[in-house]
């Protein structure tokens, strides 16, 4: 749903602190989120999710 809400194809791939994920029906949960960012990734968007850390 992320990829929608920004506009990217929903099977767009996400990275979650740098680690790609082409599964996009993964489940983040919104209490880990800190930051979502929009990142140019080899000529293509993609949302970089940063995690919350204490």
């Amino acid at each position: 749903m992320l990829n929608e809400q920004n506009n990217l194809p929903k099977d767009r791939p996400v990275f979650i602190e740098g680690y790609q994920f082409n599964d996009t029906t993964t489940l983040v949960y919104n209490e880990m989120i800190d930051n979502i960012e929009l990142i140019d990734s080899n000529g293509q968007k993609n949302i970089h999710i940063s995690t919350i850390r204490n």
